[in-house]
């Protein structure tokens, strides 16, 4: 059974949207990127003993570069992660709620990001975690990769729809030797198709 009257403000987000988007560093560099994001609501789960019914989206992020950012035509795969989106809605008010984004990639990181409350009809959210949220949320990060990267040690995920748009930002805050963040940013604008 398909879910989709239940997915508050993520009912706006299913479908397959693709667009091109920048990657920016808080070091001024930038790439250019072709950015596809698909979202699928996954059949209602219901748990009869917790009395917990979860209302989810399901989503595919992939990213295409190419080594010269003049030239699209010659791409290459640059990044891809996959997760699950979560209305949370209030016991007592459904029409708001809280977004819980879990997020995974092949590099053994992962996120569980989550908005303030909001309410069924809203088109701009922002999700975040730290370090510091665990176990409630937060930054899982593998030792092997932290012997290669940056501690990561926040992430801001913003989404906002207008239609059949849909702008996306994603910032890893990584710490860097000397103490200082690092902002490493996506930003993607998309077309539902």
């Amino acid at each position: 059974m398909s879910n989709i009257k239940q997915l508050g403000p993520l009912s706006y987000l299913v479908g397959t949207w693709s667009g091109f988007g920048v990657d920016r560093a808080s070091s001024g560099e930038e790439s250019s990127y072709s950015h596809e994001l698909i979202f699928e609501p996954i059949p209602q789960l219901r748990f009869s003993s917790e009395n917990q019914v979860l209302n989810v989206l399901r989503f595919s992020s992939k990213m295409w570069g190419s080594e010269d950012d003049s030239e699209f035509n010659n791409l290459i795969p640059v990044y891809e992660e996959n997760g699950y989106l979560s209305w949370v809605a209030n016991d007592n008010d459904p029409t708001i709620g809280t977004i819980v984004k879990q997020v995974s990639n092949p590099r053994g990181l992962s996120f569980m990001a989550v908005s303030d409350v909001v309410s069924i009809a809203e088109t701009s959210v922002q999700m975040k975690c730290d370090r510091e949220q665990l176990p409630y949320g937060g930054i899982m990060q593998s030792p092997q990769l932290s012997e290669v990267y940056p501690p990561v040690v926040g992430y801001i995920s913003k989404w906002q729809v207008d239609g059949n748009q849909l702008i996306v930002e994603d910032t890893t805050v990584l710490k860097t030797d000397t103490g200082e963040p690092f902002y490493q940013t996506d930003n993607s604008k998309l077309k539902r198709y």
